[in-house]
């Protein structure tokens, strides 16, 4: 399912300005985030108009999303630089979170697509055993609809030892017909 997982090159956004002491304050209003760099060290902006340090990683360099989430845990804010120490982009939390919400929305959509136009039962259970997903070909095989059956638990409907879906759940192995 990584293929559905967005890059980190998506994650970084290029809407900032690196602001110096010379410029004028009104300029902070048109961009997303202000940056600002003191020596070898960047700050930026919040929505408090506070200047906060930010982690600086390097465009080369760019971890995997689980590492980013780390990141983004300790700092909310992440510079991108080049090899030549330029600003390239930045990753906030805000962003990240906006970005990966939209993947989701995406994905959803997605699986729900398939769901509705898929002509085989599938069915679906969480860790409790409750239904999550319920096609209208179950609807037609077991003549349950997915009102009655999606949210509550799968035992409801049908004896615990006649369902493969909650050994499958129990112990990993998956089910497959040859």
């Amino acid at each position: 399912m990584n293929e559905f997982l967005p890059s980190i090159t998506e994650f970084i956004r290029n809407d900032f300005l690196i602001f110096e002491e010379n410029q004028d304050i009104q300029l902070l209003n048109n961009y997303d985030c202000v940056i600002q760099r003191k020596e070898d060290h960047f700050f930026y902006l919040t929505s408090l108009q506070e200047w906060k340090p930010c982690l600086v990683i390097k465009e080369q360099v760019l971890p995997d999303i689980s590492k980013l989430i780390k990141l983004l845990h300790k700092d909310s804010m992440i510079i991108i630089e080049n090899e030549n120490q330029s600003v390239v982009g930045y990753i906030s939390l805000y962003s990240f979170c906006t970005k990966l919400l939209y993947k989701y929305q995406h994905l959803a959509a997605y699986f729900h697509t398939i769901l509705q136009t898929i002509d085989t039962s599938v069915t679906a259970i969480d860790e409790n055993e409750i239904v999550k997903v319920w096609t209208k070909q179950a609807e037609e095989i077991f003549s349950y609809s997915q009102e009655e059956v999606i949210g509550n638990p799968i035992t409801k409907f049908f004896k615990l030892e006649h369902l493969q879906i909650i050994d499958t759940l129990r112990t990993g192995r998956t089910i497959s017909k040859h």
